[in-house]
C-alpha cells in the first residue's frame, strides 16, 4: 500500500516463490530473507533487495533458516531464529558491510517469531521452542549497539 493510495495493489513477484520469509525495509529498499518452499529441507538462505522496481538477488544468509523474524536495527537489516530439521535456531544475522554476519544469540532459539526495535532495542516475542506447532511466551529484548555505515 504506498502512503497515497487507496487500496492494496500487487507489486512484483519475487525470484524465488516462498513461504515462512521475514521481511524488512532499509532506506529505500525491502529485503526478503530466508524462508522455504515446503518442509524444512527446502529453508532458502537466499535474500532478495527490491531495487527500483524489480527484485534482485542480494548476499545469502550464512545457512537457510525458514520462521524467521526481521527487523531494521540502526539501519541495519538483521534476522532472527528460525528453524531447521535439526532444530530451532538462535543466531542473529545482520547485513553489515555487504555480507550477512551472525552477531549475537537468542537465550532461547525458537521460531515463528515477532521482532520489532523500540527505544533503541531489538524484542525478540514469543515463537516456538522447537520445530512444528510450538509456542512460548519469551520476550527478549537485545541491545546491539549497530550504527548504519553511512552511505557511498
Amino acid at each position: 500500500l504506498e502512503s497515497a493510495a487507496e487500496r492494496w495493489a500487487p507489486g512484483p513477484e519475487l525470484a524465488t516463490a516462498r513461504e515462512h520469509l521475514a521481511a524488512v525495509a532499509v532506506g529505500g529498499e525491502v529485503y526478503a530473507i530466508a524462508g522455504r518452499a515446503g518442509g524444512l529441507e527446502s529453508n532458502h538462505d537466499s535474500v532478495e533487495v527490491l531495487r527500483d522496481g524489480t527484485w534482485q538477488n542480494a548476499p545469502a544468509l550464512s545457512f537457510a533458516r525458514g520462521g524467521v523474524g526481521a527487523a531494521t536495527v540502526d539501519g541495519i537489516a538483521c534476522v532472527v531464529g528460525g528453524e531447521e530439521p535439526e532444530g530451532t535456531i538462535g543466531s542473529i544475522e545482520c547485513l553489515t558491510d555487504g555480507n550477512w554476519e551472525v552477531i549475537g544469540e537468542l537465550d532461547v532459539p525458537r521460531h515463528g517469531l515477532a521482532v520489532t526495535v523500540f527505544d533503541g532495542a531489538l524484542h525478540v516475542i514469543g515463537g516456538g521452542p522447537e520445530p512444528g506447532l510450538t509456542i512460548s511466551g519469551v520476550h527478549e529484548v537485545l541491545r546491539l549497539g549497530m550504527r548504519a555505515a553511512p552511505p557511498g
